[in-house]
């Protein structure tokens, strides 16, 4: 008897099979019309037959119900991708931008631009380091290095023997990092709106992605075409984990500085997701403030301060005179020796020497009460 009513439970199954490849073998069983322990082994033709418009019927609810469990995997609105970033806290990214073809004289150009970002967003804290490799040309790399309170830029081939020069001061004196947005796909690309979802549930750089395929998109304010890309979407937090792709147009090239028209390669990783956290400045970098404006003996009641490479300057709710008892008294302690004190009050200027190198104060009132002051060094 029981296989009687496994050979019924088939056939009606049957008429329903494409149903069972969704999973819902279990939903079927419970709201089919036929009761098996009812069924007549001898006549299961005819009442599967009287039960047909039953079973078709729920053939129907069951496959109306997996359409709605299973998303379309041809279309996809990637319209919201250039904000995606928002909720990410930290990361990193490598990017790299190929071109291949002629400059406005007709020379041949291929070029290569390599770039890693990190970012915490929550530290205001932000690194870029760009290598650009051309063809009869040597690497050029640089890199930049901002915080709330300082900016660095590291130059490894900079002449003078200074590789890096730092920018130093108060709070608000690095980057905006909303400028650096702009190194995203979805920001680079613009819509990515019309891709085809390839596969879903894909393992890239340790986050669960969606894969699209996009093709024949131009791109917005370019004269850029993108032919072909592969791209990955995580699940949690739509933000491109991965972008490559090929295509055609115009480009900059840094190192002919100027235009080059041809084929264009890119590639984008977004690795280390809320993982990051610590940027490590450079020792050059580390080297170049202390050696620079940091050298310099500063109030502790100075405001908007600003610093860039020996240069200082600052504001203070002090009088001119008494700012220019404070350099008089603390330069020496920190090594410097004055060689001439002019006082045009509430103009003041001291010189001082250290280690061969001239350094100058200047103070003068400022234009709300207290004084501003302007600090050089050779």
């Amino acid at each position: 008897m029981k296989n009687k009513k496994l050979l019924i439970l088939l056939a009606v199954l049957a008429i329903i099979s494409i149903a069972c490849s969704c999973g819902a073998l279990d939903s079927i069983v419970n709201r089919l019309p036929v009761d098996l322990d009812d069924v007549d082994p001898n006549a299961i033709a005819t009442q599967i037959s009287e039960q047909m418009p039953q079973l078709t019927e729920v053939a129907g609810d069951i496959l109306e119900e997996s359409e709605q469990e299973i998303p379309d995997l041809e279309e996809s609105d990637l319209g919201n991708l250039s904000s995606s970033l928002d909720n990410v806290d930290s990361y990193r990214a490598q990017i790299v931008v190929s071109v291949e073809g002629t400059d406005p004289n007709g020379s041949a150009i291929q070029e290569t631009t390599h770039m890693t970002q990190e970012v915490i967003k929550s530290q205001q804290a932000y690194h870029l380091d760009i290598t650009t490799e051309s063809t009869g040309a040597d690497p050029k790399q640089t890199e930049i290095f901002s915080f709330p309170d300082a900016y660095y830029f590291l130059d490894p081939n900079g002449s003078g023997g200074q590789p890096c020069i730092a920018m130093t001061g108060s709070e608000g004196t690095g980057i905006d990092l909303d400028d650096f947005n702009a190194m995203t796909p979805a920001a680079m690309f613009g819509t990515l709106e019309g891709a085809e979802l390839v596969e879903r549930d894909v393992n890239i750089n340790n986050v669960i992605t969606d894969y699209y395929k996009l093709t024949n998109k131009s791109i917005s304010g370019t004269n850029q075409v993108v032919d072909q890309a592969d791209f990955w979407v995580a699940q949690d937090g739509g933000y491109i984990v991965r972008y490559i792709g090929n295509g055609q147009g115009e480009t900059y090239s840094s190192s002919t500085e100027s235009n080059v028209s041809g084929k264009m390669h890119w590639e984008y990783d977004l690795m280390d997701v809320n993982q990051v956290t610590e940027i490590v400045i450079p020792d050059e970098c580390v080297e170049a403030a202390e050696q620079g404006a940091n050298q310099y003996p500063i109030p502790e009641n100075a405001e908007n301060v600003s610093g860039f490479d020996k240069l200082l300057t600052f504001t203070s709710p002090d009088a001119p005179s008494v700012l220019a008892e404070y350099y008089r008294a603390e330069m020496p302690k920190a090594g410097y020796t004055e060689t001439e004190f002019s006082d045009w009050d509430p103009v003041f200027m001291i010189t001082y020497i250290k280690d061969g190198k001239t350094t100058t104060v200047m103070i003068s009132e400022g234009e709300n009460g207290g004084s501003t002051a302007l600090v050089t060094g050779e």
